[in-house]
């Protein structure tokens, strides 16, 4: 345990992850796990657990639920920054997926969370505005059913992005009124997954894509408006569509899911809105010109993004640089895309480059989106999946017209330097 965590009275439960990821034995991790909360959770004490309806926080639930049962008390803050899935509000699917626990709620707080976002800029201004009122609606439930536990599905991810000055996340480094309990403080997905699957929990479940705590939030990049809000979610539910249909006409299935390792394939998808404020950018477009070999336009765009810090530095705030959008003709070339990447941020510190595919014109909101599709193991390092052309254009004219932009590309970035989600 960190000194920090030590502090806040965090307990995290640590487990020695092995090497090679086919060799993580579920079990081994759910019996020792399962000790360590009845070695520190005394009999009818209550645990609020605050559940997202991701993977982390579902197995999480699941777990402590074997442990404890009616001690536990799931619950689910619906603020309005949520997901839709397949068109529904993510708390109507999250009701679902804990409709077996006995004392799931969902907390309904959109009209306090909403407000105070309205015109912030800064991603991480977002974020911790965000984590204030979660903190307030998770404190205020913990004293009304008299709560001796606050758990959440808190990963190695979450806590190294934190301590590492990446990002402030909701779940990590917060003071609560009541103890904090971490039981897959040392995992990282493809471990939870493997986890979820040992619970038996169903592969709906357990295969879930991430998704952030703030969630659509960190996906409204730049200014904070709810109409670009409303962008983001649909643009995200359709991509999430699209891109499993895809994947369910070239593989027979919506995504690859590795038995022994855990590994999703994609590992992340969603559609983020940005501002569509741009300038040109000569010494990008130079760069691209020399390394696609065709006519490009490149641009300097006014959102910024997050960046991975350099291994060794902890940055006392997060890192931000400007975004980049290109415009290509002709054939996309995976390889020289990503050589472009790699050189503009050597050469330019320019970290994330979106592709354009789409514009319409006639769009009556004045937003662009990007697509973000990743391939993964544990979040660490990513790399943009490489669509066939045509479909990924028909991606995007679709995305188009279902989300309203004036402009849709695909994000070609690499973590590291730029970092999965934008803020």
């Amino acid at each position: 345990m960190s000194a920090r965590a030590s502090e806040i009275q965090t307990h995290r439960f640590e487990y020695s992850i092995p090497d090679n990821p086919a060799d993580f034995d579920p079990a081994d991790f759910t019996g020792k796990a399962v000790a360590w909360v009845k070695g520190l959770v005394e009999p009818g004490e209550k645990i609020a657990l605050s559940a997202s309806g991701g993977v982390d926080s579902t197995v999480a639930a699941f777990l402590l639920n074997r442990i404890i049962g009616a001690d536990l008390f799931a619950f689910f803050i619906e603020d309005g920054c949520r997901r839709l899935i397949g068109g529904k509000p993510e708390g109507e699917v999250t009701r679902k997926i804990f409709s077996e626990l006995p004392n799931f709620t969902v907390l309904e707080v959109k009209e306090k969370v909403l407000p105070p976002l309205v015109g912030l800029s800064d991603g991480e201004e977002k974020r911790k505005a965000f984590i204030s009122n979660y903190k307030k609606v998770s404190d205020k439930y913990i004293g009304e059913i008299g709560a001796n536990w606050i758990a959440d599905g808190t990963i190695a991810p979450d806590i190294s992005e934190t301590e590492g000055g990446f990002k402030s996340q909701h779940n990590v480094g917060w003071d609560y009124t009541v103890r904090k309990l971490e039981p897959l403080a040392s995992l990282a997905k493809p471990q939870v997954r493997k986890v979820g699957q040992h619970l038996g929990l169903p592969a709906s479940f357990v295969h879930r894509i991430p998704c952030p705590g703030p969630a659509q939030i960190v996906r409204t990049v730049g200014e904070f408006t709810e109409e670009k809000l409303n962008v983001s979610q649909h643009a995200t539910d359709l991509i999430e569509q699209l891109v499993e249909k895809y994947y369910e006409e070239k593989q027979g299935k919506p995504y690859l899911y590795d038995e022994a390792t855990g590994i999703r394939t994609p590992f992340q998808y969603f559609g983020m809105a940005l501002d569509p404020g741009m300038e040109p950018d000569a010494e990008l477009t130079k760069l691209a010109n020399g390394i696609l070999g065709t006519d490009t336009a490149c641009f300097r765009m006014s959102s910024r993004t997050t960046v991975v810090p350099e291994e060794g530095t902890r940055p006392e705030i997060p890192i931000y640089k400007p975004v980049s959008w290109v415009t290509v003709k002709g054939e996309i070339d995976y390889d020289k895309l990503d050589e472009l990447c790699q050189e503009a941020w050597k050469q330019l510190e320019l970290p994330r480059i979106l592709l354009q595919l789409y514009e319409n014109p006639e769009s009556e909101n004045n937003y662009v989106v990007g697509i973000r599709v990743v391939e993964s193991a544990a979040a660490k390092e990513a790399r943009p999946v490489r669509f066939e052309q045509a479909s990924l254009l028909e991606m995007g004219k679709q995305i188009a017209g279902h989300s309203g932009a004036t402009k849709v590309a695909y994000d070609i970035s690499h973590k590291p330097p730029a970092t999965i989600e934008y803020e």
